[in-house]
């Protein structure tokens, strides 16, 4: 018992001193901040603080050693040293300074990426671009660092997207360096970009999505049907939730139309006549969407049918996920089982199917193109399709107008 007692007490004493170095360290890294930049602290008094931790950390070692062989328990402790002993300042020397690599470019992605996947591409090309530089901090990057990673990319005849998607990454970075730094030019002037190729087709015939629609079954059609009538992204499909789409009943609206043959009101000769949309329920849909931008899509009488039976499910259903993984019902499927649903059940139907490689065409994306130009078909205007499908600028929806739309001003006249 005494043994027991003595070893608790060990162990508070090698806790408290635990807190007192780190408080200590804590205090001589903040007036070091404060008082001198760490470039410029002395060698001889890091190596003394490099020494000093480290035969304390050794000390402490042995003597959790010890009460390891005693059987006791030292998750404790030593999930504590983990977490608050600090590393020498030379380790956070590249956090400490405002111009390194890391920071840059976090800083950067912040300002231009507005999805996951985006930051993920470029984080992985700006890695390469520093590998291929040499260069210890961005601002000191000039054109000729640009113009040998262009000549690289070029050199290894990769198909032109291929090499834009690796060289728009480097372009952007060297513009946000221009104003950032306030350089006199912008150094990445020097890369040039080819003209993008466009590799496959954009929208889906209509007969196609009538037949699409008409022999899908299950979760399938309700995956294909939230594409393209509330066209939408993928990964915002996949992460749906039932509490997320609700059923709303149209308000009938009084149109007044103008005839001969009327029924007479106090304000003048008209009547009611209420059009076939009147009294329709319809379904409204929040999404967050690209850039944690959240917006509400409304679903049309078509797609309502489609859909309507997710809205009235029951109340315990309410926080899951619409399409649930196949491992757990508390996660959702992953974008790239949305994408194999939408590809064999368009090679089963032989829509856009590929005769070198059996493969249909058809991809998520190409619901919500093919929505938003059947919507321009239909007399949308611009402004109502670029909210419609969540964009943030205008000019981004005005890749949907093809030819038909884009016509010159005389031809309107």
């Amino acid at each position: 018992m005494a043994s027991m007692v003595s070893m608790d007490a060990e162990e508070a004493e090698l806790l408290s001193r635990l807190k007192a170095l780190r408080m200590k360290k804590q205090q001589d890294v903040k007036e070091s901040r404060s008082k001198t930049s760490i470039v410029d602290i002395p060698t001889s008094t890091v190596d003394s603080f490099v020494a000093e931790s480290t035969s304390d950390m050794g000390a402490m070692s042995d003597k959790t050693t010890d009460i390891h062989k005693e059987n006791q328990p030292v998750s404790d402790i030593t999930n504590f040293l983990v977490r608050v002993c600090p590393t020498s300042p030379e380790a956070n020397k590249d956090k400490l300074n405002e111009d390194s690599w890391t920071n840059v470019v976090e800083d950067f992605i912040e300002v231009v990426s507005n999805s996951k996947e985006t930051s993920k591409k470029y984080r992985k090309h700006l890695k390469n671009f520093e590998k291929k530089c040499g260069v210890s901090e961005p601002k000191l990057l000039k054109k000729v660092h640009f113009k040998s990673y262009f000549d690289s990319i070029h050199e290894r005849k990769l198909a032109i997207n291929t090499t834009r998607s690796y060289l728009i990454p480097v372009k952007s970075f060297g513009k946000y360096l221009a104003n950032h730094y306030n350089m006199q030019y912008n150094p990445a002037d020097v890369v040039k970009l080819e003209k993008k190729i466009k590799t496959k087709e954009l929208t889906i015939k209509k007969e196609d999505i009538d037949t699409i629609l008409d022999l899908s079954t299950g979760k399938k059609l309700e995956f294909i049907a939230l594409l393209y009538f509330g066209a939408l992204r993928l990964h915002e499909v996949c992460k749906m939730k039932y509490e997320d789409i609700k059923l709303v009943t149209n308000e009938p609206q009084k149109q007044r139309i103008y005839t001969k043959k009327t029924y007479k009101f106090k304000n003048g000769t008209t009547y009611y006549a209420p059009t076939p949309e009147d009294c329709q329920e319809s379904l409204e849909i929040s999404i967050i969407g690209k850039g944690h931008r959240p917006r509400k899509v409304k679903i049309g009488a078509r797609g309502t049918k489609y859909l309507k039976h997710l809205a009235s499910v029951h109340e315990n259903l309410q926080e899951k996920y619409i399409f649930t993984s196949v491992n757990s019902d508390k996660s959702c499927i992953s974008c790239r089982t949305g994408c194999r649903w939408v590809q064999s059940t368009c090679k089963k139907m032989n829509i856009m199917v590929d005769e070198f490689t059996g493969r249909s065409k058809v991809t998520p994306h190409m619901f919500r193109h093919t929505a938003a130009t059947n919507a321009f078909a239909a007399g949308a205007d611009l402004m109502t399709v670029s909210e419609f499908l969540g964009h943030a600028s205008v000019q981004t929806t005005e890749i949907y107008l093809h030819g038909d739309k884009k016509r010159h001003g005389s031809s309107f006249l």
